[in-house]
């Protein structure tokens, strides 16, 4: 089964720190560029969101929704928000087109190489003392608190395949 949802929150996450150069916003030129391709991963991380990028042009063209979510998080990077907005939305049309969503998924490294973790802690709970760890290709880990709750000693870790030992 094909987790349209995961893939679309896996390509955001490799699409987000490059989005305003995918999309042209042009006021991040420059210096700004190449602080963020030092960043996130350098050339093969670039090239990674160009491909992804242009597979999803092909197939959704200037979509009014998938431009407006693209465009907020040229705006905003980081914004967790607009990051989710973007994903919900590449969510429902890669539901549309499982054909595309395999061809994305096979572009991060397939569906075991895309993972999400959690920690959520709502209505005065608590979450204590938990470490994450994903060995992926691409992954987002969010800790979450609100409504009173709280996150007490939490850890994640993102590592890489290549950079594990065996």
């Amino acid at each position: 089964m094909i987790d349209f949802g995961g893939i679309a929150t896996a390509v955001v996450t490799v699409l987000a720190p490059f989005m305003p150069f995918l999309i042209g916003m042009g006021k991040a030129a420059g210096q700004k560029f190449t602080d963020t391709m030092t960043e996130k991963g350098g050339e093969a991380a670039w090239q990674k969101a160009q491909t992804l990028w242009s597979r999803l042009k092909a197939h959704f063209g200037d979509d009014p929704v998938i431009s407006s979510a693209a465009t907020l998080v040229a705006d905003e990077p980081s914004n967790d928000t607009f990051q989710k907005k973007l994903a919900v939305e590449l969510g429902k049309h890669l539901k549309e087109k499982p054909e595309l969503a395999k061809e994305i998924s096979d572009l991060l490294g397939g569906q075991e190489a895309i993972a999400t973790q959690l920690q959520v802690a709502k209505r005065q709970g608590m979450v204590k003392d938990v470490n994450q760890l994903i060995e992926n290709t691409v992954a987002k880990q969010i800790a979450y608190a609100d409504e009173g709750g709280q996150i007490v000693r939490g850890s994640q870790t993102v590592r890489s395949k290549s950079s594990s030992s065996s």
